[in-house]
């Protein structure tokens, strides 16, 4: 889908970060993330990403289609070790990581294109960055995004079971060496 186009989530139009946050709350409610997304909290979680911009650590970037909606949006940031992710961070190895935190396409919209175009954009940012890896999880049932992954040459590393609203599903992990 030429054309789309991918920027930066440009926060003082209330417009783009309202479009951002139903769009978020489409694709994250539900199969496979058995999440429940309510306007309020993806305005919430939307707005909570703008402090990785403000700290130089990461972006959010948006797709449009020719008629200016969003589209697709995607998060990426550099990797901040934390409890949860240790054993992540220790199969990562030394280096510096960046996580390619969320990624979501609008259901019109799906297999055009348009989260490959919002990967390369956290991809570019991540060698801005001067990363060493990049890499992301998604549910082992999520046939598309692993498929995505292993097009753009990302490898799998990493298993794990979690629990989310009561639910237990399986994680994998995909990485991919940039330099």
């Amino acid at each position: 889908m030429s054309e789309i186009k991918v920027e930066e989530l440009n926060y003082r139009k209330k417009q783009d970060v309202e479009e951002t946050a139903k769009l978020h709350g489409t694709a994250f409610s539900g199969y496979p993330w058995f999440e429940h997304w309510p306007l309020e909290e993806s305005l919430k979680e939307v707005h909570s990403w703008k402090a990785l911009k403000k700290n130089g650590r990461g972006k959010v970037f948006v797709a449009r289609a020719p008629d200016g909606r969003i589209i697709g949006l995607a998060v990426g940031h550099l990797h901040q070790p934390t409890k949860h992710s240790k054993e992540v961070s220790q199969k990562l190895g030394k280096g510096k990581h960046y996580y390619l935190r969320k990624i979501a396409t609008h259901p019109d919209f799906l297999r055009r294109g348009i989260a490959k175009a919002l990967t390369a954009a956290r991809l570019k940012h991540a060698q801005k960055l001067n990363c060493t890896k990049v890499y992301g999880w998604t549910s082992v049932d999520n046939t598309p995004k692993i498929e995505q992954f292993e097009k753009e040459g990302f490898r799998d590393f990493h298993r794990e079971v979690t629990k989310t609203g009561g639910v237990k599903s399986e994680r994998g992990y995909y990485n991919k060496r940039l330099k």
